[in-house]
């Protein structure tokens, strides 16, 4: 079942299907090449999980999950329109648009075409294909040698206006956790965001609250948010993969801020400025438990508060891409150049009982096309705090991510990621094995303040669709880091790699990217204690 709205000013009502060669997310060249049309119609469709008029689709389950799921209805669709009756047609809103509503996560597949117009007037459809929106049911995953598994229910559409409901409980490698939450983009119909997280922890609990509207559009003239964070938990440094020490640490994050574009948008391109005021306190505690001396590691606590003021440049080079980082799967990639420069001042006139600090921050992205229909995309940041009564520090990271496809099912994925800490504060570490690095490896098992991780996966998807909800394939991956700078474990090698092969599956139905993987990975020259040589690893797929 279909439904259907449709707005208009001007020539018929009526909108036709398809136009013949028409492509998605794309203007047609009789339409760029006209003089100012105009948008004169709307028709928005939002679509069943299943097209039951498909013979494949047409079964008993097909028709029984169109009828449980309750449809996303349109003034959800209508409400994320960049456009409306009588503007001059301008294919960045109709792209922008077809991103914003990919970016909810409600459905599966997005269009926003253009069609030919008519005495000047320019009728534009917007189809959205619904997903399933209710997540039920017990996971397992084993990861770094250490078992963990979560019973969660999570409905992103409720009553199919886009709202966000979830429960959650789960065990994992360091606390078991019960937690809800709550999301809404569109406030009351509006474009506030607003989210709620509650947890209760075995060491601890979580609050968290947000209220923000966001840039929807490189247009849009500004832009502004205040959020709050409260946390109790245990931090643990590890050695080997065993903890080290622990201690006890309550967080504290707060900001609230305003941000604009300065001047026009100019060839996709624009400047925006932004600032505001933020609170960041740490404060770590010994716990009942503690060794005699054990306080000498522990990380230093603090208290900053003050303003802050941020200066962005953010160009629009977006491309969409099919089957890239899954089968039947639209995604979106900037290729256009993104940075971003922050500095924020704390001092004891700014806040009560704030220390001394100047924090500043540095970060660029940029992506670029491949030869053979490749993209890759490349991250860097760059941090640097002085000041007060703690020593100077800084750290330094980067990622990239790259994507060669050979045909629609199989393709290569790369990933490397980075990152060093300067002079560092005593038990801030990265760590290497298990589920922050090597999949071969131990949880936490490598420790050190300088770390490189680059994975390369080769992926073959089956043209199989198992009753249409799930696409299987099988990947071959190769792993090695490096590890090193002042970990517990000063010795020893820096170097580890591992190999493995494993089974993936895609869930079609479902609105974001989610694939399921089993792995197997074998660690390379390293003899395994107690006697394993090998780990499986069940869970979720990285985010490349």
């Amino acid at each position: 079942m279909t439904l259907t709205a449709s707005l208009a000013i001007g020539g018929p009502r009526v909108l036709p299907g398809d136009a013949p060669g028409a492509q998605q997310g794309l203007v047609p060249a009789e339409i760029a090449g006209s003089a100012d049309p105009r948008i004169g119609a709307i028709s928005i469709e939002v679509l069943d999980i299943f097209d039951t008029s498909v013979r494949s689709e047409s079964n008993p389950l097909a028709r029984a999950a169109n009828l449980l799921h309750l449809r996303t209805r349109v003034p959800v669709v209508r409400r994320e329109l960049l456009f409306k009756t009588g503007d001059r047609l301008d294919p960045e809103a109709l792209s922008q648009t077809e991103r914003n509503l990919r970016a909810l996560g409600l459905f599966r597949r997005v269009e926003v075409r253009a069609l030919p117009p008519e005495n000047g007037i320019v009728r534009v459809l917007v189809r959205v294909h619904d997903a399933w929106s209710l997540a039920t049911g017990t996971s397992f995953r084993r990861e770094g040698g250490f078992d963990s598994y979560d019973v969660r229910l999570r409905e992103n559409n409720v009553a199919g206006l886009g709202m966000g409901l979830a429960m959650r409980y789960a065990v994992g490698f360091e606390r078991r956790e019960r937690a809800a939450s709550f999301t809404d983009a569109r406030l009351l119909g509006s474009r506030e965001r607003i989210a709620l997280v509650f947890a209760s922890r075995s060491d601890g609990s979580v609050r968290e609250f947000s209220l923000s509207r966001p840039f929807y559009s490189l247009a849009s003239p500004s832009g502004h948010g205040v959020g709050w964070r409260t946390a109790r938990e245990r931090y643990r440094t590890y050695e080997d993969g065993r903890v080290l020490h622990e201690y006890n640490l309550s967080t504290a994050d707060g900001a609230i801020g305003w941000s604009g574009r300065i001047g026009a948008v100019r060839r996709g391109s624009a400047w925006r400025i932004g600032g505001g005021y933020r609170y960041v306190a740490r404060e770590y505690t010994s716990t009942p438990w503690s060794r005699p001396g054990e306080e000498q590691d522990m990380p230093a606590s603090y208290r900053r508060g003050g303003p802050y003021v941020g200066l962005q440049f953010l160009q629009h080079r977006y491309e969409t891409r099919r089957d890239l980082i899954a089968p039947d799967r639209d995604s979106d990639f900037n290729l256009g150049l993104n940075a971003n420069v922050e500095v924020f001042v704390s001092s004891p006139r700014t806040g009560l009982g704030t220390d001394s600090r100047l924090v500043a921050g540095l970060s660029l992205e940029r992506g670029w096309r491949l030869p053979g229909g490749g993209l890759t995309t490349v991250a860097g940041r760059v941090g640097a705090e002085s000041g007060g009564r703690l020593p100077a520090r800084g750290d330094v990271s980067g990622t990239v991510r790259a994507w060669f496809p050979h045909s629609k099912v199989h393709l290569t994925a790369v990933f490397a990621e980075g990152h060093a800490w300067v002079n560092p504060d005593r038990g801030v570490l990265d760590y290497l094995g298990g589920t922050p690095g090597l999949r071969g490896f131990r949880e936490n098992q490598f420790a050190g303040t300088r770390s490189l991780l680059v994975i390369v996966e080769e992926r073959k998807y089956f043209a199989w669709r198992l009753a249409g909800l799930v696409r299987p394939g099988i990947v071959a991956f190769a792993e090695v880091g490096a590890i090193g700078g002042g970990g517990p474990l000063r010795a020893g090698r820096i170097v580890h790699a591992d190999v493995g092969v494993g089974l993936r599956l895609v869930r079609l139905r479902s609105a974001p990217t989610s694939v399921i993987k089993v792995d197997v990975a074998a660690p390379i020259g390293v003899p395994w204690r107690g006697g394993r040589a090998v780990q499986v690893v069940v869970g979720f797929q990285r985010d490349f």
